[in-house]
């Protein structure tokens, strides 16, 4: 059962404790109800990283006044929060969708192992969602897949790790495009000296 110290409440520095993990995420929470809350993140080093929405029966503790918080209210820097209007699991997907950012998926099946997904999301109808995975080098793979959303417990975006690869992704697009060009370019080129050295032969 999930326990809450009841010294802050929404908007202020929290630590959240999750089951079978040594972990836990540094956080300001933005909305909550009895089954799932949806919170900004920050990193080990108080960085902004990120909205995140969390299934609570992942969820052990909530802290407000555990001895790191008052490291954390020092170095958090409020400012660097971008302002997303994200208020439940569909609003994430909706988002990843309609503006092309990377979407982390963390499954039922797999939360105790904390096997996150990094997706494109192709499509949702409000109850199954279609993606696409990528690898760790922001390499994405042809394969579709499609998951009901109520198999998930955990999303997140804007995290600094997907900006990165979303840069990243972007750069390879850019330098693929480039590579083909040359590759096409070199076919024709030596097309063009086989085809003349054949034509010196015949001569």
């Amino acid at each position: 059962m999930m326990m809450m110290k009841k010294t802050g409440g929404l908007g202020d520095i929290c630590n959240i404790y999750y089951y079978n993990r040594e972990d836990f995420d540094t956080a300001i929470i933005k909305s909550k109800n009895e089954c799932e809350l949806i919170f900004i993140s920050f990193n080990m080093f108080g960085e902004y990283n990120g909205y995140i929405y969390q299934n609570y029966k992942e969820i052990e503790n909530i802290w407000y006044d555990d001895s790191y918080i008052p490291f954390y209210k020092k170095i958090i820097d409020k400012s660097t929060i971008n302002s997303l209007n994200l208020s439940k699991k569909e609003d994430f997907i909706n988002y990843a969708l309609n503006n092309n950012r990377i979407l982390a998926i963390l499954k039922e099946d797999n939360a105790q192992y904390e096997d996150f997904d990094d997706v494109k999301v192709l499509d949702f109808d409000g109850k199954y969602l279609k993606y696409q995975k990528y690898e760790r080098w922001a390499k994405l793979r042809k394969r579709i897949y499609k998951l009901k959303i109520s198999k998930i417990v955990m999303l997140q975006v804007d995290s600094k790790y997907q900006r990165l690869l979303e840069r990243v992704r972007e750069d390879n697009v850019s330098a693929w495009k480039w590579v083909t060009i040359f590759h096409r370019g070199l076919i024709t080129s030596i097309s063009i000296i086989i085809k003349a050295l054949k034509n010196q032969d015949l001569e």
